[in-house]
């Protein structure tokens, strides 16, 4: 899924419309699940507008998550 965003967030700070990414996304409880971890570790942003639901990607906030995560494993 990070994969996924990443191709499609030009660069950092740029809002991606999740129906672009996924058409089926208001349907599938997993996205919903997953960008919520994703949203609580600041790796996004969420605007769940109903009309144009998108996310801001923060790859920085990504970097730093996965240094702290991989370091403790």
């Amino acid at each position: 899924m990070l994969k996924q965003l990443a191709e499609f967030a030009v660069s950092e700070g740029i809002a991606v419309e999740l129906d672009g990414v996924w058409p089926d996304y208001r349907e599938r409880k997993d996205l919903a699940e997953a960008l919520r971890v994703l949203q609580d570790n600041q790796i996004i942003l969420l605007n769940n507008d109903p009309a144009h639901p998108t996310v801001t990607f923060q790859v920085e906030a990504l970097r730093c998550w996965l240094r702290c995560h991989l370091l403790t494993l």
